[in-house]
């Protein structure tokens, strides 16, 4: 159950190279058919017969059926407090415009 209640990356990513002991006459032709192999795709499908092999893809299934659907994120209620909050000073604002759009202007005023 520790397992099923993390993201999952959408690619796997590949941050260690393999290391073969090797002659120095066949380093060249070696690394130039790994690259090969890589461009081909056969690391690809290295990939998903492993994840078919050791996680299927029901893995988590049985227990997110038990959790509860929709639960709130620890971030939403600040979320929702703060755009009431902007929406109530933008409403507070173009109130107070309009206010003294249509105040009558005192004829004694010099305007500059």
């Amino acid at each position: 159950k520790s397992n099923c209640n993390k993201l999952q990356l959408s690619e796997v990513l590949w941050t260690k190279p393999s290391a073969y002991p090797i002659r120095a006459d066949l380093q060249g032709p070696f690394s130039w058919a790994m690259t090969q192999l890589m461009e081909v795709g056969v690391y690809d499908i290295m990939e998903k017969q492993a994840k078919a092999t050791y996680l299927p893809e029901d893995f988590c299934s049985h227990i997110a059926a038990n959790e509860e659907k929709e639960e709130i994120s620890p971030l939403e209620g600040p979320l929702i407090l703060a755009a009431i909050v902007i929406t109530m000073t933008l409403i507070f604002a173009i109130a107070k415009d309009l206010y003294k759009m249509r105040k009558p202007r005192d004829p004694d005023e010099i305007l500059i």
